[in-house]
């Protein structure tokens, strides 16, 4: 008994990935004057949210694409964002 496939867990978490990053840019552009490493967080937003499309894409697309840089840009996001929260 399956209540959620897995293909569309990961096509929710892209979305609710874009539309963080959405938010996150919105707010950047408007407070990146007054506070420090928001553009990290942005950076960092974007890396997830590609992260997430090329797990997405895996099959479709070579495998080191899919696996190995969408590993790589998971972890580079989170590295970023710790850096994001540190400067802020």
């Amino acid at each position: 008994m399956n209540l959620i496939d897995l293909r569309t867990l990961m096509m929710i978490t892209l979305i609710i990935c874009a539309v963080c990053t959405l938010l996150v840019t919105i707010l950047w552009r408007q407070n990146k004057e007054r506070f420090a490493g928001m553009h990290l967080w942005v950076i960092s937003f974007v890396f997830q949210t590609l992260g997430v499309l090329l797990i997405i894409l895996r099959g479709a697309t070579f495998d080191w694409l899919s696996i190995v840089a969408a590993n790589v840009s998971i972890a580079l996001a989170a590295v970023l964002l710790n850096i994001g929260l540190e400067e802020f």
